[in-house]
């Protein structure tokens, strides 16, 4: 099910909990940029590019179970 807001896609981040890949569709936006994730202390996780609406995989098997924070080209959100 892909999300829209005002005509354009968002980006969506899945499966929610994740367990050995996350993936990012980052939705219709255009040039690159980049995405990032912090745990709950604060300590940037990862940092990756991004272009435009092409999907990005992460593994992410050695992450801590917890709650991460992440931003995509001014999108801002929590998983």
């Amino acid at each position: 099910c892909r999300v829209s807001l005002a005509g354009t896609e968002v980006p969506q981040i899945y499966p929610n909990p994740a367990v050995h890949t996350l993936y990012l569709q980052p939705g219709t936006q255009s040039g690159s940029g980049s995405f990032e994730v912090w745990n709950a202390a604060g300590k940037q996780v990862l940092r990756t590019p991004v272009w435009g609406s092409y999907p990005v995989q992460v593994n992410i098997e050695g992450w801590q179970p917890g709650i991460y924070f992440y931003r995509i080209n001014g999108y801002s959100g929590k998983f």
